[in-house]
C-alpha cells in the first residue's frame, strides 16, 4: 500500500485488492450512484461537479483519487454507470467531475474556486502536478481565457482528452488507421471469385463496389501512417533515441 501528499490531503492506494464492482459491473451498486448522481447533479459548475465526483470517488474508488488515477475507466462499473442515460450527465463530465478533484486536491479549495470551469477542464490534461499549479496561478492572476491558457500550456505537457490521467499512452496512428481498416474489412461478406463478378453470395449477400472501395482507402491511409511511423524511428535511429 503507497500514500501520494496532495495540498490538505493524504490519499491511500489501494494495492491488488478489487474496488467494489471494479472487475464485474455490480448492477445493484450502479443503480444506487446513479440515484445519487441524480440528486447531486445540477446545472453543472465546478462545485457541483466536484459533488458529483465526490459521490462516485466514494462509492467506486474508495474515496480516493489515486484509486481513480490508477484504474480509471478501466472499472467496469464506472462504465456502466457512464453509459446510463437517466443520471442526467454526459459520460465525459462523469469523467471529469472526477478528474477535477486532482485540481482541487493541488490548489485547495479557495483558490480551485478562482478559476472557470472550461479552465479547469484544460488544467486537468497538464501531465506534471507542478506545472498545472504554476498555470492555475498565472489563470488566476491574469484571468486569462481558455485560448491564453491553452497558448501556455507546452504541448508535451497534454495529456490527450479523453485518456486517463495515468496509463498508456496514445496509440501511434498507424495502429489507428490499421484498427480501422481491421474494422472495414470485417464488414464485408466473404469475397470469392463468384462475388467478384457481381454474383451473389452463399448468404445473398452481394459485394458492393463502395465497400470495396472504402476498404482500398483505409489501406492508403494505413500505408502512409506506417510509412510516416517508419521515418520517425529512422531519424531516432540516426540521433540515438529510442522511439
Amino acid at each position: 500500500m503507497t500514500t501520494r501528499n496532495h495540498t490538505r490531503m493524504t490519499l491511500t492506494v489501494v494495492d491488488g485488492t478489487p474496488l467494489p464492482g471494479q472487475v464485474v459491473a455490480d448492477a445493484e451498486l450502479v443503480d444506487s450512484v446513479a440515484a445519487n448522481v441524480r440528486r447531486t447533479y445540477t446545472a453543472g459548475g465546478l462545485m457541483t461537479l466536484l459533488a458529483v465526483g465526490r459521490v462516485v470517488l466514494d462509492s467506486l474508488y474508495g474515496g480516493s483519487y489515486d484509486n481513480f488515477a490508477a484504474v480509471g475507466r478501466t472499472h467496469a462499473s464506472f462504465r456502466a454507470l457512464a453509459a446510463r442515460h437517466d443520471i442526467g450527465i454526459s459520460a465525459s463530465s462523469l469523467w471529469y467531475a472526477i478528474a477535477l478533484h486532482e485540481n482541487v486536491l493541488l490548489l485547495g479549495h479557495d483558490d480551485a474556486q478562482r478559476i472557470p470551469l472550461s479552465q479547469h477542464r484544460m488544467l486537468v490534461h497538464v501531465r506534471d502536478p507542478a506545472a498545472r499549479v504554476e498555470l492555475a496561478r498565472r489563470t488566476i492572476a491574469e484571468r486569462c481565457t481558455v485560448k491564453q491558457l491553452e497558448a501556455l500550456i507546452p504541448p508535451r505537457q497534454v495529456v490527450v482528452p479523453g485518456k486517463r490521467l495515468r496509463g498508456r499512452p496514445a496509440m501511434a496512428p498507424a495502429v489507428k488507421a490499421f484498427h480501422e481498416l481491421q474494422r472495414l474489412v470485417g464488414q464485408l461478406p466473404p469475397v470469392t471469385a463468384a462475388s467478384m463478378r457481381g454474383e451473389s453470395h452463399e448468404d445473398g449477400a452481394n459485394v458492393n463496389a463502395k465497400d470495396v472501395e472504402g476498404v482500398r482507402a483505409a489501406v492508403g491511409v494505413w500505408l502512409a501512417a506506417l510509412d510516416a511511423q517508419l521515418a520517425v524511428v529512422a531519424v531516432g535511429e540516426v540521433k540515438g533515441d529510442s522511439f
